[in-house]
């Protein structure tokens, strides 16, 4: 019997126009792009859990990568305060595409761009620390 296009194809390998994603809202019009420096400063935040400083206020973010790296997942909440965003960034043939969750994509761009600089990780306005104790 011969081998169906699905039967070769990667399981891990996320494509805008695959089926199976359709459900996810993957292959939705203006799904929202991440800018080069939004990424970056994604890509900086460590795996896992950590505390961050965004304009003098704490936040628990937690970063999950999936796929070999070719998904992201969001997820911050600011500690002792009101404020929670989640999101998805996924890494198709067709870019880097924006899937926030239940929030509108801008409180998601507002969020990235607040953090520092993939280069400058000590700022004195955004600083990542990682969490030193078990959750």
């Amino acid at each position: 019997m011969p081998e169906s296009p699905s039967d070769r194809r990667d399981p891990d390998a996320l494509d805008a126009g695959d089926p199976d994603l359709g459900a996810l809202g993957v292959g939705d019009p203006d799904p929202g792009v991440l800018d080069a420096g939004e990424l970056a400063r994604l890509d900086a935040l460590p795996l896992g859990w950590s505390r961050i400083q965004i304009a003098g206020e704490p936040w628990g973010v937690t970063r999950t990568e999936h796929a070999g790296g070719r998904s992201t997942t969001l997820a911050a909440e600011r500690l002792g305060g009101r404020g929670y965003l989640s999101a998805n960034v996924w890494r198709t043939a067709a870019g880097v595409l924006l899937k926030p969750c239940e929030i509108p994509a801008e409180q998601v761009h507002e969020f990235l761009r607040a953090l520092p600089d993939s280069g400058s990780a000590t700022s004195d306005d955004a600083r990542a620390e990682p969490h030193a104790e078990p959750l």
